[in-house]
């Protein structure tokens, strides 16, 4: 999804990484394709470290997703991983207002790159399972899909990450635009 992002994505303006932790994500990938980029994590040590590590970032937040309100517009939301810890009512509540939070540029939006969300979560090879080391609930593709659905987005794009051990859940990554 990376390489996918650094070579299609040139002419955005601002990006906010979600559930960001200590900012990996946002200084390898998105400070050096965005003017303007924010950090969103609901771990106090998290954005600590991030504040060390990715200083160029604009504004830190520290607030869950499902109580962040989205005060700026954003060319492009990015969110790895953190869905996995919301339920679903409280997922919903975010997608909602991240689909506010993205810019609606009618010029670029020809393109297909107006105001674009990229998800990257583990799912299940079957039904939902709950995964107690981490805390996390694991869900099938189709439950991200119904999701993003009725939270108004289209997806433009869906595929499976590769590289991973075969142990492992397998990382579907999903690039979404909200509906217009």
């Amino acid at each position: 999804m990376i390489k996918l992002f650094k070579s299609k994505i040139s002419g955005f303006d601002s990006a906010i990484d979600c559930g960001a932790g200590y900012g990996r994500i946002t200084k390898d990938l998105l400070v050096p394709k965005f003017k303007k980029v924010d950090l969103l994590d609901p771990s106090k040590e998290q954005v600590s470290k991030a504040k060390e590590h990715v200083p160029e970032v604009r504004n830190f937040f520290l607030t869950s997703l499902q109580d962040f309100d989205f005060k700026a517009k954003y060319d492009c939301i990015w969110v790895q991983w953190c869905l996995c810890y919301l339920t679903d009512k409280d997922c919903m509540v975010f997608l909602e207002k991240a689909r506010e939070g993205l810019k609606n540029t009618p010029s670029l939006r020809k393109q297909g790159k107006s105001g674009l969300m990229f998800v990257k979560e583990n799912v299940t090879r079957g039904k939902q399972e709950y995964d107690k080391a981490d805390k996390a609930i694991i869900h099938e593709k189709e439950w991200y899909s119904a999701m993003f659905e009725k939270a108004g987005f289209t997806i433009l794009k869906q595929f499976y990450q590769t590289g991973f051990p075969r142990k492992l859940h397998k990382v579907r990554c999903f690039v979404l635009q909200k509906k217009f």
